[in-house]
Formats: C-alpha cells, structure tokens, sequence
C-alpha cells in the first residue's frame, strides 16, 4: 500500500536554504567586485549616492 513519508527535520530545511542563497549572493559579489577593473572600480567609487543639486559637492 501507499506509505507517507514524513520529514521530521522539515522546518529545518528553510533556514538553511535561505542562508546558503544569502551566503552565495554575498560572495558572487565579492568576487565580482575583486575582479573589476580599476578603472571601472575609479568610476564607481566617483558616482555620486543621491541625485539632484543637493548632492553637488561644494567647491574648495
């Protein structure tokens, strides 16, 4: 006859999924931000954080 299987570690299954894709997001950019270019690494760190007037740096 047809028999059930049952999971008794179940619930532990989600949190270990969720830190592994945290985990690997993580270190994907990591690595990509290893690899870049510095010219490109230059550019991005120059851009600015907001848009608009109000995020002009002033002039010394």
């Amino acid at each position: 006859m047809f028999k059930r299987v049952i999971y008794d570690n179940w619930s532990l299954i989600v949190p270990v999924l969720a830190f592994a894709f945290t985990a690997t997001i993580y270190f994907v950019m990591v690595i990509r931000a290893m690899l870049m270019k510095p010219d490109r690494r230059d550019q991005m760190a120059s851009l600015p954080l907001e848009d608009g007037p109000e995020a002009q740096t002033p002039k010394l």
